[in-house]
């Protein structure tokens, strides 16, 4: 066994008499008539369909229950299968640990080492090779990617695991082991070698390694599909008929109220296919509180177990630290917890381990509203049960000074880097503004999201108003970054030329200069004014600019029409790039091309002696907003499409 997991465990088991010595179980009766209220009372105000919850802690699971529908006519029950999607992961960085305790890797091993021939990482002028433990700390450096292969909706878009992989390889965006930030792509690169090291594919590893030794019954990485499906995609055998029986829907709002999704498949097998009853998740969640129970699975060794609840990676927000690939969990009060969690496009789960108290909380809606659920519950049976309560905020003397310090826009580290994606991450998706309030709170607001209001707890650190989630401001690529330790990961702030509002403002300004310039050529058109050979060349490249912005920013407005006025944004996932997105980035391509055409142009106007003062200005400062529009779009990846 590696030397370090073996002294971890010995300090860890010193460290942590409470372990031996943790308050009385929770009643019961009580807890049931608490969990029964919370829940039923958030499905009513969230519109939830159906709700799955287990809790365990030391002798055993005093509440596994259902709540709501599973499917049109049938109810969730404890056996009902609910998407882990995440948690998934959580099995990733065990199999990883059963072949460190085999001797097969080691963290400090290369990832090169282990991965076959069409998967290994290329250098890309980054001079540190990503190691085991980057994986498993989310250190690895990768970029991220998810629209349009993340999740599909039809089994047959569906690839094998390494095909996938090799299929939509991240490009590498930073030094490995510097910045924790979330991956996907990364933990699906753990089950891959899984795998290889094994030589069994990973949803065999993981059923005869972790899930039936741990006794977890019908949880399956597998998918609903057909055999011969899986024969003709080489894909894996497909999940068992007696567990699709027991599979959930997920639901979304329709004209008529909530009605049953398409089903939901995942590409990135390891990383978020696991499905998985509240009575698998009690059995899940008793192991990994009680390293004996482990042990005796032959799943892990209770030392390397033990060594998996230390911190793997600490950041330098001072909180929030991550094990092993398992997220801390903010919970008021002192509470130390950590776990998972889980989200598709139409479903959520929340897996939350009190180690202390011998505590596991496991929740999981069919339906995307239940996300608050699933954090409220724990927060509230935390406050309820165990007495903890949120610390108050701390307003100084310069709390107000500290919070402008702090404002401005940030764009999170975690988003694409390449391809035509990027632009809509940095636009839409994953720039966030902070403003100061004057008693020192901060508002973050994004695009999609509410506003969160945040209060001061010193030193930079800002806690939700609501409830116990932290960020924290500290120092990152040589400027102020914004840390989220609960997410896995940290925003950037960016200047002004930057954010979303630098890009809305040239966006108007290019739609209003189109449109003039439109008018314009319309009124010659209409007065038949005559125009020397020069002056015809130099209306008519800007006028054939001006309609290629505004052909795209119509084809552009039609794409996100489609997205805004869905039921769920993450359907976006179903038909991203449409043919809108497509055809809007070669519109603005175009409309480029001509504007730069375009610059000729400006010494015609300062030449000419028929064009007024009023229209040589107009000519050129149409000609330097389309420039400076199409500099903006380059940026963003729409000037032509980038696509896998």
């Amino acid at each position: 066994m590696d030397i370090g997991i073996l002294l971890g465990a010995t300090l860890f088991a010193i460290l942590t008499p409470s372990l031996a010595f943790a308050e009385a179980d929770i009643d019961p009766a009580r807890l049931e008539s608490f969990v029964d209220e919370t829940v039923r009372t958030a499905m009513r105000q969230a519109n939830i369909a159906g709700v799955s919850v287990a809790i365990v802690d030391r002798s055993g699971p005093p509440l596994i229950k259902g709540y709501g529908i599973a499917a049109p006519g049938r109810a969730v029950d404890a056996d009902t299968l609910f998407p882990m999607q995440s948690i998934s992961k959580t099995m990733v960085w065990i199999s990883l640990m059963q072949l460190v305790e085999q001797g097969k890797i080691r963290l400090d091993d290369p990832v090169n080492l282990h991965l076959p021939a069409d998967l290994q990482i290329p250098e890309e002028g980054f001079s540190k090779p990503i190691l085991i433990r980057d994986l498993i700390g989310h250190t690895s450096g990768f970029e991220d990617s998810a629209l349009g292969h993340l999740f599909v909706q039809r089994a047959e878009s569906l690839l094998p695991l390494e095909t996938y992989l090799a299929r939509f390889r991240v490009h590498r965006a930073r030094e490995p082991g510097t910045v924790q930030v979330y991956s996907n792509y990364g933990a699906a690169l753990g089950g891959a070698i899984a795998a290889h090291v094994s030589g069994m594919a990973w949803e065999d590893y993981v059923e005869q390694r972790i899930i039936q030794p741990l006794g977890m019954g019908a949880a399956t990485f597998r998918q609903p599909y057909s055999q011969d499906l899986a024969k003709a995609h080489g894909l894996p055998a497909p999940m068992p008929q007696v567990s699709e029986m027991h599979l959930t829907d997920g639901f979304r709002r329709g004209t008529a109220g909530l009605e049953a999704a398409a089903r939901e498949y995942t590409s990135d097998v390891p990383a978020g296919a696991l499905v998985a009853s509240s009575t698998n998740m009690a059995a899940y969640m008793g192991a990994l509180l009680n390293p004996q129970v482990m042990e005796h699975a032959g799943v892990l060794t209770a030392q390397t177990l033990l060594s998996m609840r230390i911190p793997f990676f600490k950041g330098p927000a001072g909180f929030g630290d991550m094990r092993y690939g398992y997220q801390a969990i903010a919970l008021p009060g002192d509470l130390q917890a950590f776990g998972h969690g889980g989200d598709s496009i139409y479903q959520v789960a929340s897996m939350t381990l009190i180690p202390s108290r011998g505590l596991g909380i496991f929740v999981a809606a069919n339906t995307a509203s239940g996300r608050g659920l699933t954090v409220r519950l724990r927060q509230d049976l935390a406050a309820k049960f165990l007495g903890a309560a949120l610390a108050p905020p701390v307003y100084g003397a310069q709390a107000y000074h500290e919070a402008t310090s702090f404002a401005g826009d940030y764009r999170n580290v975690r988003r694409p880097y390449f391809r035509t994606e990027h632009g809509l991450y940095d636009l839409l998706l994953d720039t966030i503004s902070v403003s100061a309030a004057p008693n020192g709170d901060l508002q973050v607001r994004s695009f999609l999201d509410e506003p969160r209001l945040l209060v001061p707890m010193g030193g930079g650190v800002y806690r939700d108003s609501k409830g116990p989630e932290r960020i924290a401001f500290r120092p990152l690529n040589g400027q102020m970054g914004l840390y989220e330790p609960y997410l896995f990961t940290a925003w950037e702030r960016v200047g002004y030329f930057e954010s979303p509002g630098w890009a809305i403002l040239i966006i108007a300004l290019t739609l209003f200069a189109a449109i003039a310039a439109m008018g314009g050529a319309i009124r010659r058109i209409v007065t038949r004014r005559p125009e020397k050979g020069f002056e015809v060349y130099a209306a008519i490249v800007v006028v054939a600019s001006a309609f290629a912005w505004l052909a795209g920013f119509a084809l552009f407005a039609t794409f996100l029409a489609k997205g805004l006025t869905s039921s769920n944004l993450g359907e976006i996932m179903w038909w991203y790039p449409s043919a809108a997105l497509i055809c809007s980035c070669w519109a603005f391509a175009a409309a480029a091309a001509l504007a730069v055409a375009s610059l000729s142009s400006l010494a015609v106007a300062a030449r000419s002696n028929d064009w007024s003062i009023w229209r040589k200005g107009a000519h050129t400062l149409e000609v330097l907003i389309f420039i400076t529009c199409a500099a903006t779009f380059w940026r963003l990846g729409f000037i032509g499409f980038s696509g896998w």
